[in-house]
């Protein structure tokens, strides 16, 4: 990724340099004359009297044209403006900053560059206290909006227009407290709870158990918090549980392979027999060869259904309603055998060590379901903040 990244950037920087300066000026795009104008200019004691004349239209063209730019926004007596005026006063800033390293700048022939800076500071002084102060108004507006309104998006719009005067001011006025209440009126405050309509001696208050971690504007709660006023209700109804039998099933099954290897030749004495050069003759010899084995399968089920609801605290309308189901397998085998081992395939020699799992209990489906359907839960509730 690096790679590509300094690949693509080395390939625009040789389009820009072979461009001509003038030609980039003729087409009115003064930033790349500037940029292409500096690198032809940059370490070259004999600079060339066309490319600072050229350097020259560039800067004082763009510079004419924003701070053209800046008197027309102002004109429009627009507050919410001032942030473009401040952004403009950077180009401006980061425009200069690329010729000043140049200056005073003479060509070979004695020619020297005239450039009428800017005084940038100003702008962004007078651009910066008119923008903090349109997006502190505006922040206070929003709060105020948010407390009559119980408007929850109001008061993180409110909060995000105070976050961006730091942009313009370390330190404004009282900012931080503002900040403060504008998250706390913000936040959504979500009532998450479990309801089991079962009769089951297994499934107590206790075996379910929800924990929620907050984000920057939900605030998740296990019971209603003294002091604090709930937006929403967010609900798991358990509706069903079914949990199967034990199941175990043996299946008994016979393995043959036949090998084949070559083997000397006896003779009726026992004797090995051989060729005219005295080596030994062999033949081929077929064995079949196999082993009984005992495959034993234990299985057991549990299954939950139920559904997860997300209602107005206060009306009480159901927002989202989502069912939510979720199943659980216990699940163990194990082979022993006799005979002969080479006859094993691979699929029961792989697992010919593992012990047989003994079946889990009743309470140990409960808990594994309970924490499945947790999980899922989980996923639901997360979502009411995106």
């Amino acid at each position: 990724m690096k790679t590509l990244f300094y690949t693509t950037i080395l390939s625009f920087a040789m389009m820009m340099s072979c461009r001509s300066v003038e030609k980039l000026v003729e087409q009115g795009q003064y930033d790349d004359a500037i940029y292409v104008a500096t690198q032809k200019l940059a370490g070259k004691k004999n600079k060339k009297t066309k490319h600072i004349q050229a350097l020259e239209e560039a800067f004082d063209k763009i510079n004419i044209k924003d701070l053209s730019r800046i008197e027309y926004l102002k004109g429009k007596n627009d507050p919410a403006l001032w942030a473009e005026i401040y952004d403009i006063a950077l180009q401006i800033e980061s425009r200069q900053s690329r010729i000043e390293p140049f200056l005073p700048l003479v060509s070979k022939d004695g020619y020297p560059a005239h450039f009428k800076l800017v005084d940038t500071d100003r702008i962004k002084l007078d651009a910066g206290s008119q923008a903090a102060a349109y997006h502190y108004d505006r922040a206070t507006q929003l709060i105020e909006q948010a407390q009559t309104e119980n408007n929850k998006l109001a008061a993180r719009e409110a909060y995000n227009e105070l976050r961006r005067i730091s942009r313009y001011r370390r330190t404004y006025r009282d900012v931080e407290p503002l900040m403060a209440t504008a998250h706390e009126l913000g936040i959504t405050h979500v009532l998450v709870k479990v309801e089991n309509e079962l009769f089951d001696p297994f499934l107590d208050e206790g075996t379910y158990g929800i924990s929620m971690p907050d984000n920057m504007w939900y605030a998740y709660h296990d019971q209603h918090p003294e002091g604090i006023t709930l937006d929403l209700v967010s609900t798991l109804t358990i509706e069903t549980m079914d949990i199967g039998p034990e199941r175990e099933a043996v299946d008994r099954f016979v393995e043959r392979q036949t090998i084949e290897r070559w083997v000397d030749q006896i003779d009726r004495r026992g004797n090995v027999v051989t060729d005219s050069l005295g080596n030994a003759i062999q033949v081929k010899e077929v064995e079949t060869i196999q082993a009984r084995i005992k495959e034993i399968k234990r299985t057991k089920e549990a299954i939950v259904t139920g559904f997860a609801e997300l209602r107005n605290y206060h009306t009480g309308e159901v927002i989202d309603k989502e069912p939510i189901n979720v199943n659980i397998e216990f699940y163990s085998d194990a082979y022993t055998w006799n005979g002969d081992r080479r006859a094993l395939p691979d699929r029961v020699r792989r697992y010919i060590d593992r012990n047989l799992e003994p079946f889990p209990s009743d309470l140990d489906m409960v808990i594994d379901a309970n924490q499945k359907i947790l999980y899922v839960y989980e996923d639901f509730v997360k979502s009411i903040s995106h």
